[in-house]
């Protein structure tokens, strides 16, 4: 029990470092001399690494959430896309247990479409143009399967 929430907490934190939500500024210090040879500004992840190095001083972390109310509002909406667009598996996991083969249901295209509105939504705010080309090339597919799956029907009636 503890190692899951152990993993919880990782994989927030990770979205959170990925999401840019933590800021790490280092002051590189020469060892010998003690003068400051220039600044490096990091994301956490690698912050975690490196403030353990003796090179490293006056780390400074500023809070996300110190940044604006509405970096906090994106986060949660990001996170949110995030989750709906990872259920989908799990509900594709339970059909195809249920059915004893595998099998992708019909919700499982409209999971991924709103899903991929959420997080194409929270792409275009973070302004990163790969998140948002993998997140908009996702919605041809899921439409495309969604009218196959709607003309099927009409088909068979014909």
């Amino acid at each position: 029990m503890k190692c899951g929430v152990a993993l919880v907490v990782l994989a927030v934190l990770s979205g959170a470092v990925y999401a840019g939500l933590f800021d790490a500024e280092y002051t590189l210090k020469d060892r010998k001399e003690g003068r400051s040879v220039g600044k490096i500004k990091l994301k956490a992840a690698a912050m975690q690494s490196l403030a353990q190095d003796g090179d490293w001083q006056k780390v400074s972390v500023t809070g996300w959430v110190k940044k604006s109310p509405w970096v906090v509002v994106w986060v949660v909406l990001g996170f949110l896309g995030q989750l709906v667009f990872s259920l989908r598996f799990i509900v594709q996991w339970v059909a195809s247990e249920r059915r004893g083969k595998s099998y992708v249901p019909v919700v499982f295209w409209y999971i991924s479409l709103v899903g991929t509105f959420i997080l194409l939504s929270y792409a275009i705010y973070r302004q990163d143009p790969v998140f948002i080309a993998g997140q908009a090339a996702g919605i041809v597919v899921y439409v495309r399967n969604l009218m196959l799956i709607w003309r099927a029907p009409r088909e068979a009636a014909a």
